[in-house]
């Protein structure tokens, strides 16, 4: 699907659903690049679409007992992203 877009950057939003998918076919590691690269694509008006994505890492991490002070972090920016100013 990726190769499909050509040289063009994939949308976030496509990148978590993708990652979504990835989850639900097992495959973990893709899932945790498509939900970095999001993250690191989201622009600063998507907030919260930026701190869902971080929320979906982080929980992935906590659940295969992996990188905990990571998730922990990981949680309070997006947190701190969701804060109304």
């Amino acid at each position: 699907a990726e190769s499909l877009r050509g040289d063009q950057q994939a949308a976030p939003q496509f990148l978590v659903e993708f990652a979504t998918c990835l989850l639900q076919a097992g495959q973990t590691p893709a899932a945790e690049e498509r939900l970095r690269a999001a993250i690191r694509a989201f622009p600063p008006e998507q907030a919260a679409e930026s701190a869902a994505a971080m929320r979906q890492l982080a929980q992935i991490w906590e659940r295969a007992g992996r990188n905990p002070a990571a998730a922990r972090s990981l949680r309070k920016r997006a947190d701190a992203l969701a804060r109304p100013d």
